[in-house]
């Protein structure tokens, strides 16, 4: 029995005990107050997302005095990457391969779930009646082991569920307070307010890159540098900008096979295999002309295992499909085409299944175009070298046929009259033989000048005497002209200008042969350290200069020679009076630049 001074002590005592409560409770509350303020300056302060969700669950996990995690949710994958955790076990910090669970079945549907103890049931977590992967089984029996009640809470960010927020706690509960509920939704609404603050400064960066991505590709596509150069300057973007390590530019051969034009990350025995259109993505982008994604590998490892496992599969195809499903979870594929042909696909591989969005799968296609653009350019310009080639041989067939044939056909009629020429009459006869022997030097001078035609490299080695006498003697045997060339000066000419002048005297010698109908021509040329004078004139029946259009005689190309080294072009001609051809050129000594 408590006497009165007893009964004073004891309730005392409860006053006191009340009073630490509530002072314990006060002082918990302001902690959570000044908490969440941290929280909210956290939000206002341009910071990486990873560093925001970090500090978020540390002080989700003090407040609670439970375990915290950020799950990222990709429903199409059917993937959880837990983003950020506190006070987790290690065994619990994986990534959850299959969603369905009660956690993310209630989070998907935008309700937070609350289970006051787990323990009640085998499987709280997950239908009895369903056979969860490996990876989930794992998770449900760490949640087992370590936790007895938990919260989860969708985080909600442009009105889709991002992921959940989740609080372990490691004993069971009757109920959760108010003020506990609250403050786990407080710190939802925080996180997905970080989130979403994050995702939108993300999304401006990622636009800017973009931008300036697209414009420097521009302006690289635009440089004229070698395709290689360009498909592996577009490989690097693409993996840059969307978000992987590891992709590859594949171009079709003529047998319908894909091989490796240009990588990023793909290792070098996996780059030199080669894929048939139609099989595995990328095969199937290019026949389809359309992009292919496959989310997740593990999802097609039976028809995998089966292409591993069909009779024939060669060997190196096993290794390359066997290393893609062992290494990576997605791969997208966009072909790379135009409207008339297609060259090949952009592939990317990635380590984590990802369903990629429209945006991704349009971004992927522009460098895939881009890439279009430089091997439709680079396809053009073969066909145009191949013109090119077919035409210089066409004219050299010609040059062979209205010079060279019809200079030996000449020297085949003089040889075979000549015995009997030489019988009747020794002079004629002598004459003869030395028309004779100025129609083969032509003959082999206007050879030799083909030659150097068919190697340029020739003309810049050889020196530029020799190279004009061989004009000379080629012109000579063509016709009845004197030919004479006068050359002062060593004439080491720049590479440019030593071909520009050769190329102006071919063509002035070819007019002379063919138009000028003159007794003497004269080819001259003065060099000096830093400039040149060359002239070429004879004696023929000129022309009206003013009567002709720019195109014709050459006149138009000698011009256009002269000016690309800087020259002067002059020329001089009338009907009656003959023609004459002055350039001049200047360089700074030293150089090879022409002024």
């Amino acid at each position: 029995m408590l006497t009165p001074s007893g009964s004073s002590v004891a309730s005392s005592a409860v006053i006191a005990l009340d009073n630490a409560q509530r002072y314990e409770n006060e002082r918990r509350r302001r902690e959570i107050a000044e908490g969440l303020r941290e929280i909210l300056s956290v939000l206002n302060v341009a910071r990486p997302l990873q560093e925001t969700l970090d500090f978020i669950v540390q002080q989700a996990s003090r407040f609670t005095d439970a375990a915290a995690g950020i799950y990222r949710i990709d429903v199409k994958a059917n993937y959880a990457s837990l983003v950020a955790s506190a006070s987790m076990p290690e065994d619990l910090q994986i990534d959850i391969d299959d969603l369905n669970t009660a956690v993310f079945r209630s989070a998907l549907s935008g309700d937070p779930l609350f289970v006051t103890d787990i323990r009640e049931s085998w499987d709280p977590l997950t239908s009895q009646d369903y056979e969860p992967s490996p990876n989930l089984q794992r998770w449900r029996e760490g949640c087992l082991q370590h936790f007895c009640a938990g919260i989860s809470v969708p985080l909600i960010v442009h009105e889709e569920v991002y992921g959940i927020l989740a609080i372990y706690y490691p004993a069971a509960r009757q109920s959760f307070t108010r003020e506990e509920t609250d403050l786990v939704l407080t710190i939802a609404k925080q996180t997905a307010l970080a989130i979403e603050n994050a995702k939108s400064q993300q999304e401006q960066r990622e636009r800017r890159q973009i931008a300036e991505a697209l414009r420097d590709s521009i302006s690289i596509l635009n440089s004229g540098r070698p395709k290689d150069e360009l498909l592996h300057r577009i490989i690097g973007q693409a993996v840059d900008l969307l978000s992987t390590r590891v992709g590859a530019i594949y171009l079709v051969d003529d047998d319908d096979v894909l091989s490796v034009g240009a990588a990023r990350g793909l290792p070098e025995d996996y780059q030199r295999l080669r894929i048939p259109v139609g099989n595995m993505v990328t095969g199937r982008a290019v026949q389809r002309r359309e992009p292919v994604a496959l989310a997740d590998i593990s999802s097609a490892e039976e028809t995998l295992r089966g292409f591993l496992e069909e009779p024939g599969t060669p060997r190196g195809w096993k290794e390359g499909v066997q290393w893609v499903s062992d290494t990576f979870r997605a791969v997208l594929a966009v072909p790379i085409h135009t409207a008339d042909r297609v060259f090949g696909a952009l592939t990317l591989y990635y380590d984590r299944p990802r369903y990629h969005t429209d945006e991704e799968i349009a971004l992927a296609a522009t460098f895939a175009d881009q890439a279009a653009l430089v091997l439709e350019g680079d396809y053009f310009q073969a066909r145009l070298q191949e013109a090119a080639a077919v035409e210089e041989r066409n004219r050299l067939a010609r040059d062979l046929h209205d010079a060279v044939t019809q200079t030996l056909f000449s020297a085949s009629m003089i040889a075979g009259v000549l015995p009997d020429l030489w019988e009747e009459d020794i002079e004629a006869g002598r004459y003869r033989l030395r028309q004779l022997e100025s129609l083969t030097r032509g003959a082999l001078a206007e050879m030799r000048a083909m030659l150097l035609e068919l190697r340029p490299q020739g003309l810049i080695e050889g020196r530029l005497q020799e190279l004009l006498r061989h004009l000379v003697d080629a012109a000579a045997g063509r016709c009845k002209t004197e030919f004479s060339l006068n050359v002062h000066g060593p004439c080491d000419l720049p590479d440019d200008v030593k071909i520009a002048c050769y190329r102006i005297v071919q063509e002035a010698l070819h007019n002379v042969v063919k138009h000028a109908d003159a007794s003497h021509a004269l080819v001259a040329l003065r060099c000096e350290a830093d400039a040149l004078r060359l002239q070429i004139m004879d004696d023929g029946v000129g022309f009206d200069l003013d009567g002709i259009t720019s195109d014709r005689m050459g006149v138009c190309n000698m011009r256009e020679r002269v000016e690309a080294i800087g020259g002067t072009f002059v020329i001089n001609t009338a009907e009656g009076e003959g023609t004459q051809i002055m350039i001049e050129a200047h360089w700074t000594a030293g150089t090879d630049d022409p002024t």
